[in-house]
C-alpha cells in the first residue's frame, strides 16, 4: 500500500468508467483580472522566481513571508532554472486570459502565475526537518503526461492499478491505467531525491478540473547542473532546495510566485506580490 501524506494527489485504481471527469471541461465564468491578490488567495509565505524575459532558462528564486502584513524577504536569492524555453502562462490561482504566451504540454516551458505548493517528496524519510506533507515516492509511483489519459496530470500507483481484475479473472486496466506516458517518480538520476509538488492545472485536487494540453507534473527539483534548463520544472541545487522545503509551512499557505520580470512588475500592486 503506497504511503503516502497527501491522499488527494493520488489516483487510486478503479473500475472502468470511474472518476473520468478529468478529460471534460466545462464552461466557467472567468473572475476579472483585478479580483486576485495573494490576500485573499491567505498566502504568507511566497517562493517568488523571476526571469529577465519569457524565453530565459536561468532564474532568480527569493523566500518572502509576511511579517506584521508586510512582506519581508527571508535569506539571499539563489539561481534556480525554469524551462528549457523560458515560462508559458499555467493554470493556477491567478486569474485567467492573463495573456500569452500559454503553458502547454511538451513545449518546454515551466508555469508562469501563481500556486500552491502542495507537498514534498523523494525516495526516502525527509532528509530535512519539514512541516510539509511528505509524498514517499516508490516505484510503480508515476506522474500521467498524456493529455488522451484519463489520469492526466495526476499520480497514478500503477502497483496497485494492475492488481484491478475484471469480473471474468482477467486483468482489464481501469481508466487511470489508459494512457500512453507517464514520468516515473522514482529516478537514478537524483533529480527527485527531494521536490515540492506545485499545484498547475488542477493538479492538486482530484475532483478539480484538468484542462487537457495544458501542462502535467510540474514540480521543484534538484537541477542536472547549473544553468541547464527542465522540461518544464523549476531546478535548484539540492542544498537550496532542502533549505526551502525546511522553510515551508503549510499552516501559513505557501505559493510559487513563478513569472518575468516586466510580468511582476506590472502584476505587484494589483496581486500584493512581494
Amino acid at each position: 500500500m503506497l504511503l503516502i501524506a497527501f491522499l488527494p494527489l493520488l489516483a487510486v485504481a478503479e473500475p472502468p468508467g470511474a472518476d473520468v471527469e478529468v478529460d471534460k471541461v466545462t464552461s466557467t465564468a472567468e473572475p476579472p483580472a483585478d479580483s486576485f491578490s495573494l490576500e485573499l488567495a491567505g498566502a504568507e509565505q511566497v517562493v517568488l522566481v523571476t526571469t529577465r524575459g519569457w524565453r530565459d532558462e536561468v532564474a532568480r528564486l527569493t523566500r518572502h513571508e509576511k511579517v506584521g502584513g508586510v512582506w519581508m524577504q527571508v535569506g539571499q536569492a539563489i539561481e534556480v532554472v525554469v524551462g528549457e524555453s523560458g515560462l508559458g502562462w499555467g493554470l493556477g490561482l491567478h486569474p485567467l486570459g492573463v495573456g500569452e504566451p500559454r503553458k502547454t504540454e511538451g513545449d518546454g516551458r515551466a508555469p508562469a502565475g501563481v500556486f500552491r505548493l502542495l507537498s514534498a517528496f523523494g525516495p526516502m524519510a525527509p532528509p530535512m526537518k519539514t512541516r510539509m506533507p511528505w509524498l514517499r515516492t516508490r516505484a510503480k509511483l508515476v506522474c500521467v503526461d498524456d493529455p488522451r489519459g484519463g489520469a492526466y496530470n495526476r499520480l497514478v500507483d500503477e502497483a496497485a492499478a494492475t492488481a484491478a481484475t475484471a469480473p471474468d479473472g482477467g486483468i482489464d486496466p481501469p481508466q487511470e491505467r489508459r494512457y500512453r506516458s507517464a514520468e516515473p517518480m522514482l529516478r537514478d538520476d537524483g533529480l527527485y531525491e527531494v521536490g515540492l509538488l506545485i499545484d498547475q492545472n488542477g493538479f492538486g485536487d482530484t475532483s478539480a478540473q484538468v484542462i487537457p494540453g495544458r501542462g502535467s507534473c510540474a514540480f521543484l527539483h534538484v537541477w542536472k547542473r547549473k544553468g541547464r534548463g527542465t522540461q518544464g520544472c523549476t531546478a535548484m541545487a539540492r542544498p537550496d532546495l532542502e533549505k526551502l522545503v525546511e522553510w515551508l509551512d503549510p499552516a501559513r499557505h505557501p505559493v510559487l510566485v513563478q513569472l518575468p520580470l516586466e510580468e511582476l512588475v506590472k502584476r505587484r500592486i494589483p496581486w500584493r506580490l512581494p
